[in-house]
């Protein structure tokens, strides 16, 4: 899902080497595709980016969980392989390994 005049920032994929995209859909939303490899973006635009994503946690404008549609599924540390499978599989939401468990 994006909005007219939006962007879509592409870091990697599932390990192939292309992607597919509806390019008469996105080309009438005016649609922008921006490839980000973080190694060749330096480390100040790193750290810009990380204060302005705790201040959006801290802001609330960053909501997870169930209600907000990004269910959190907690595995702990011995379960690890577990983690990466639910990834593998596609699992909606966010996968957490629980460090402090054991």
């Amino acid at each position: 899902m994006i909005r007219n005049r939006g962007s879509i920032a592409v870091y990697a994929n599932n390990g192939g080497d292309q992607m597919s995209l509806d390019v008469r859909r996105h080309f009438s939303l005016n649609v922008r595709y921006q490839f980000v490899l973080l190694y060749t973006v330096g480390m100040a635009a790193v750290h810009a980016a990380a204060e302005d994503i705790n201040a959006a946690i801290a802001d609330g404008a960053l909501p997870v969980g169930e209600a907000a549609g990004l269910p959190l599924h907690r595995i702990d540390l011995a379960d690890t392989a577990a983690a990466h499978a639910a990834v593998e599989e596609s699992i909606v939401g966010k996968v957490l390994i629980d460090v402090s468990a054991g």
